[in-house]
């Protein structure tokens, strides 16, 4: 009797790994209740707890992780759920896809319901504010006829000292020079001097930055043509002068700049 208690025992322990196992690696759950943006049934409570799950497993599966957070986020209850938005802006924030982790950060703190959800919210929101700043690009018009979606190669314009900044300016770097993207769109940089598709702009406490540029068709910055690129000034933003941007005319040779100025709106 003890012998088959003790086989039964190991069978059940044996039957909680292997569905431990399948939902850590499992492909991304389909789980049923509220349509996605592809039709797909999302039970955001479920995701929300996959998603953790998978991260918790197995930090390398965050994309995975992000996916069903997303789809969760996406739902009306999910998109006030202050678990699911918590959790978004974590992971984002712990793998440099700051653009996902702020306004999940800002959005967990506003759906806060208790001191512990509001302290913890707080302390990431008051992170990313007193560590990165926001620059917007938007597409020249003339461009959006030839090219919907290209990319945005990111450089510095004055060496980043400080190692941990370093880190997330090459991680972002690395991912927006070979992630094909839509304009307009917001990223977020440690405070520093940048250039976006060689035109510069300047990321600093408190402000917003807007620029307007053309987009590469190839990553690298493969495929530019011999269209001006001008640098707007946003609220506090980027400018070599006040109330004037930088205009370039990128040659066939992206490497190669003719420098001018062009006024421009805030």
């Amino acid at each position: 009797m003890l012998r088959m208690l003790n086989t039964s025992s190991l069978l059940a322990r044996a039957a909680v790994f292997a569905t431990a196992l399948a939902l850590a690696y499992a492909p991304p759950s389909t789980a049923m209740a509220e349509d996605d943006a592809d039709g797909e049934q999302v039970d955001f409570k479920a995701a929300r707890e996959q998603a953790i799950h998978y991260y918790r497993q197995n930090k390398k599966l965050y994309l995975r992780s992000l996916d069903l957070l997303k789809k969760a986020a996406a739902t009306k209850e999910g998109g006030e759920d202050w678990k699911t938005l918590f959790w978004l802006a974590k992971i984002s924030n712990e793998n440099n896809i700051l653009e996902d982790a702020f306004p999940a950060a800002e959005k967990s703190l506003k759906h806060a319901k208790r001191d512990g959800q509001r302290e913890k919210s707080g302390a990431m929101v008051k992170y990313l504010r007193k560590s990165f700043g926001g620059i917007t690009f938007t597409q020249d018009e003339r461009q959006k006829k030839t090219l919907e979606e290209g990319y945005i190669i990111l450089d510095v314009e004055r060496p980043l000292i400080n190692k941990q900044k370093k880190a997330v300016f090459a991680a972002i770097k690395d991912r927006f020079g070979k992630t094909k993207v839509r304009l307009p769109k917001t990223l977020y940089l440690p405070f520093g001097e940048y250039r976006a598709n060689g035109a510069p702009f300047k990321i600093a406490k408190g402000e917003e930055a807007n620029a307007v540029l053309f987009l590469f068709a190839e990553p690298g910055g493969e495929g530019s043509m011999s269209w001006p690129v001008i640098v707007g000034i946003g609220v506090g933003a980027a400018a070599l002068v006040a109330g004037v941007g930088a205009l370039f005319f990128i040659t066939d040779d992206h490497q190669r700049f003719e420098v001018g100025t062009v006024v421009t709106t805030k």
